[in-house]
Parts: C-alpha cells; structure tokens; sequence
C-alpha cells in the first residue's frame, strides 16, 4: 500500500474520530440542557411549596392572633360588666 493510500485510511479515521466526538459533544450538550431544565423545574416546585407553607402559617399565626385578641376582648367585657355591678351595687 503506498502512503497516499495511507494517509487516505488516515483522514477516514480521523474524519469518524471527529464524527463521533461531534455527536458524543451534541449528546452531551442536550443533556446537560435537559438535566438544567429538570433542576430549575424542582426548584420552581420547591419555591412554590415553601411560598404554600409561608402563606399558610401566616394564615394560621393571623388566626392564633385573632383569638387571642377576642380572649383579651372578653375578659376586658367581662371586667367592665363586673365594675358596672360594683357601682351599680354601691349606688343603691
């Protein structure tokens, strides 16, 4: 065989060589896409169940809040019903 039949059987090779990096690059390159795509996917479901799980402990501290607050209400009534007889009691 001479050498440009060589140097022909060469560049084929090189030329698959090439071929197959390209592809191994390509395959590569579309799973690191698909992969970076799946993370900021859960990291979007994560934000938004985080975001459920801030809302609703805000609902239920504004709840907690509220019943102390009528608790409070009630018991400041209930002084006030209780003066309201003392005075009344004395005055008569």
């Amino acid at each position: 065989m001479s050498l440009k039949g060589k140097g022909g059987e060469l560049q084929k090779i090189i030329e698959l060589t090439n071929d197959g990096w390209e592809k191994r690059e390509e395959k590569r390159s579309k799973i690191q896409a698909e992969t970076q795509l799946q993370i900021t996917r859960i990291q979007a479901e994560s934000q938004e169940r985080l975001m459920g799980m801030q809302l609703q402990m805000q609902r239920e501290d504004r709840e907690a809040q509220r019943e102390r607050d009528e608790r409070q209400l009630q018991m400041i009534q209930s002084i006030m019903a209780s003066l309201v007889q003392v005075v009344n009691t004395r005055s008569v």
